[in-house]
């Protein structure tokens, strides 16, 4: 199971309150899928994040979340993706040298172009 926020009236990339909105929610839904078999429950950061022109932004979002969602479940396979709607264009600008080396297992969404 997959579980992410999909906000209909957020712009996070103008708003800081809509991106303290982003943690909140990791926040609140990590811990709570503590119990969850991290084998079957997914934490997907974001579905198809925009940041169009901006991927270093979304990368400074996307890690703040992760490092929330890592610090409350530290066994989870969390799922990443870059800007643009998660086009596999998307990844260059938020390309990792190095990796976080988190405790966890990440695997990245993308679209093809």
């Amino acid at each position: 199971m997959v579980v992410g926020p999909h906000p209909t009236t957020w712009h996070l990339e103008q708003s800081a309150a809509d991106r303290a909105q982003l943690l909140a929610f990791w926040g609140r839904v990590a811990p709570a899928l503590r119990p969850l078999d991290p084998r079957l429950a997914y934490p997907e950061i974001l579905n198809e994040p925009v940041f169009a022109g901006a991927p270093e932004a979304w990368r400074a979002v996307q890690d703040a979340a992760l490092a929330t969602v890592c610090a409350a479940l530290p066994d989870a396979t969390v799922i990443l993706t870059g800007t643009d709607w998660g086009a596999s264009t998307g990844w260059w600008g938020c390309a990792r040298s190095p990796i976080p080396t988190w405790s966890t297992a990440s695997i990245t969404m993308s679209h093809r172009n």
